[in-house]
């Protein structure tokens, strides 16, 4: 017998002998690096600064540069050249569109110049987006992802205070979700209107 054939008798020899699901067990699921490989690719980039117009403080924003497999594979729409998400109407997509919206892995306010620093509460399991000051460097803007909305979070410049404002769900569609009032207490939003319907489900035969 030919030695290719001895070795595809003995691999079917093999499957036969182990518990049903287990051949399909072993090859499923995704392979990992080796943690030190990890470690390096998960580890935040050089934080971006965001100066206050003030020129007091400034929040320093780390990236994450790889998204995780549930973020790539969320499901969403496709409409006039943009990626929709369908639970949150968040944008799936860059602004160039291409890739996946990036989500921020820390945010730290820093006092200038002494350079105090302040770590922000972030939410748990969410996607912080890039922050927004006001005119008078006193307070900002975040916009928030989560699983089932886009928050608008405001925080203060002076306490590092964080809070996001309930009810409410950003619509980020073709940008300018957000802009702060020249009086900086007040925050003009595109949201998502009240009582938003179902996105229309796929014809089963195209037309």
């Amino acid at each position: 017998m030919p030695r290719f054939l001895i070795h595809i008798a003995a691999a079917a020899l093999v499957a036969a002998a182990l518990p049903a699901g287990a051949v399909l067990a072993a090859g499923s699921g995704y392979d990992q690096p080796p943690p030190a490989i990890l470690d390096v690719m998960r580890a935040p980039s050089p934080p971006v600064p965001y100066v206050n117009p003030s020129r007091d403080a400034m929040l320093l924003v780390a990236w994450r540069d790889y998204p995780s497999i549930e973020r790539v594979a969320t499901p969403f729409l496709k409409l006039a050249g943009v990626r929709v998400e369908v639970r949150n109407h968040s944008r799936h997509d860059t602004r160039a569109g291409y890739g996946i919206a990036p989500c921020a892995q820390t945010v730290e306010l820093v006092a200038l110049p002494g350079g105090a620093r302040t770590p922000l509460a972030l939410p748990a399991d969410a996607c912080p987006g890039a922050p927004v000051w006001s005119a008078d460097g006193k307070r900002y803007a975040l916009p928030v992802t989560t699983r089932d909305a886009v928050e608008l979070w405001l925080g203060d410049a002076a306490t590092g205070a964080l809070r996001p404002v309930p009810g409410l769900r950003l619509n980020p569609m073709l940008d300018d979700a957000l802009q702060w009032m020249p009086d900086s207490r007040r925050v003009l939003v595109k949201s998502v209107p009240a009582g938003l319907g179902a996105p229309p489900s796929a014809a089963d035969a195209p037309a």
